[in-house]
């Protein structure tokens, strides 16, 4: 599996970097329905449209390692800060 993915989630650019997921699931402690771990352990998306954007937003920023880069419809990143 590619170790970064691209996604489109309600209009915002995200990049996971599976390399660097720890699997400490703060990610899916704000929004469970939308974040799961794989079988390997690593993140993946469920969902990418309806998500509420301000819980996206909130799940993304606290991962502790950063695995999410997030980049708005112009192409600003916000997250992480």
């Amino acid at each position: 599996m590619e170790e970064r993915l691209q996604i489109e989630v309600g209009g915002l650019k995200v990049q996971i970097d599976r390399a660097k997921c720890a699997g400490f699931k703060d990610c899916l402690g704000i929004a469970p329905g939308v974040f799961e771990l794989g079988d390997d352990g690593i993140v993946k998306i469920l969902q990418s449209e309806g998500v509420n954007r301000d819980t996206f937003l909130e799940a993304c920023s606290v991962c502790p390692v950063d695995v999410f880069v997030v980049l708005d419809e112009q192409g600003r990143q916000l997250i992480p800060k």
